[in-house]
């Protein structure tokens, strides 16, 4: 896992080289999208989640969903606590 997450750094850092364009907050769109790559099968890993530990991860983001029913739309919010990590896996 430990190369994966290395790999993952290289290929942000080469993207964020690459494309040099800064978006709020001071990450450039490459960070950005690296970032989200790097989360890999997020569904998958979310549906085979242990529930205590998915709702030690919604805590620690300090999760908020409202769902518009007239409109069909569901507005998520989230605050993630600094200095806390959590983890979900599911079986590798």
């Amino acid at each position: 896992m430990e190369a994966i997450n290395d790999a993952q750094a290289q290929r942000a850092a080469a993207r964020a080289e690459i494309d040099g364009t800064t978006v709020p907050g001071g990450l450039t769109k490459a960070e950005v999208h690296a970032m989200i790559d790097s989360l890999g099968d997020v569904s998958r890993a979310l549906r085979q989640a242990d529930p205590a530990g998915l709702e030690q991860l919604y805590e620690a983001l300090r999760l908020e969903m409202i769902y518009d029913a007239p409109a069909r739309a569901l507005d998520v919010t989230v605050q993630p606590t600094p200095g806390v990590s959590v983890r979900v896996r599911g079986p590798t």
